[in-house]
């Protein structure tokens, strides 16, 4: 059925208001909808961006650390790669705004492999990167690191690095580059992390201050 919305705005607030509801069904009925304006190239109905994507995303992320799970975990999961999928399907192009939201969900669930693939990807603009089905890194035609997306990588750095911090007693004789490196090979070791960034925190410090 034809869409009687003319604004993608406005879908936004559309389908973040259904999502809250619960009306899941009509979600996805407008998200194929703009699917497939996207894929025909419509005039009249708005096509399917990363904003829209976004949306979905994000409502996952609010259900993952909800006190009240509607959905389990795994589901959730699952939800975020039938969207990852979609779109990169649909070739549709990522922004910011979207891989900030992906950052949150996947930080929140404590799966920094999978975020730093993301960053690896997102600060790497010659580099092939590892394409497993979670991303296309020839998606990111627009690298503008808005400020979501500052907070996130500096969050998912935090979040890597913090153990070490805690855990290591503050010695004088200690480098930051060796606390740094101690921290690295003990969740190597205790197989805690099979993705890295290929970006150093000092690296991160240059170029992101």
């Amino acid at each position: 059925s034809k869409l009687p919305i003319r604004n993608t705005k406005e879908y936004n607030i559309l389908l973040a208001n259904l999502l809250q509801s619960g009306k899941y069904e009509k979600c996805e009925e407008i998200l194929q909808n703009l699917e497939n304006s996207y894929r025909d190239q419509s005039k009249t109905v708005p096509q399917v961006n990363a904003h829209i994507y976004s949306i979905f995303i994000g409502h996952y992320h609010n259900l993952s650390v909800a006190k009240q799970k509607r959905f389990p975990l795994t589901e959730l999961d699952a939800r975020v790669q039938k969207i990852l999928t979609r779109m990169n399907d649909l070739n549709v192009p990522y922004n910011s705004v979207f891989i900030a939201t992906l950052l949150k969900y996947y930080r929140g669930r404590k799966d920094l492999k999978s975020c730093f693939k993301i960053i690896n990807a997102v600060f790497d603009k010659g580099s092939p990167v590892e394409n497993d089905g979670i991303f296309k890194p020839s998606l990111f035609h627009r690298r503008e690191i808005n400020e979501a997306l500052y907070h996130e990588i500096w969050k998912t750095y935090y979040n890597y690095y913090s153990n070490e911090f805690r855990s290591t007693s503050l010695k004088t004789g200690i480098s930051l580059n060796q606390k740094l490196k101690n921290s690295l090979l003990r969740k190597q070791v205790n197989g805690e992390i099979t993705m890295v960034p290929n970006f150093t925190l000092e690296w991160l410090l240059k170029n992101m201050i």
